[in-house]
């Protein structure tokens, strides 16, 4: 019974850094206002879960970890929010 419930945890764990991830990159190219995430996600009882603090916007080491976390998954629709990603790592490096 303990095994299991480790796995559970685990997949629980995982399912929320998961939606962490998509928030923050839905958030970070405008595919979604912050305020309509947390709207939509109220309205499913849920967290707006997020990888960096939107009010204070993102740092460069956060976005390296979004791009990180995409490019494991390994998918190829991942892999075009990569370059998505990049081009605003490179615009916030500019500024």
């Amino acid at each position: 019974m303990e095994e299991y419930d480790n796995n559970l945890f685990d997949e629980m764990i995982e399912e929320l850094i998961g939606k962490a991830f998509e928030n923050s990159y839905m958030v970070l190219t405008n595919k979604i206002s912050f305020t309509n995430l947390v709207k939509n996600e109220s309205k499913k009882d849920s967290p707006a879960l997020m990888v960096y603090d939107p009010t204070n916007g993102i740092q460069k080491d956060q976005l390296a970890g979004m791009i990180n976390y995409f490019l494991e998954l390994d998918e190829p629709e991942y892999y075009l929010r990569c370059e998505e990603l990049k081009k605003i790592m490179d615009e916030l490096t500019q500024n």
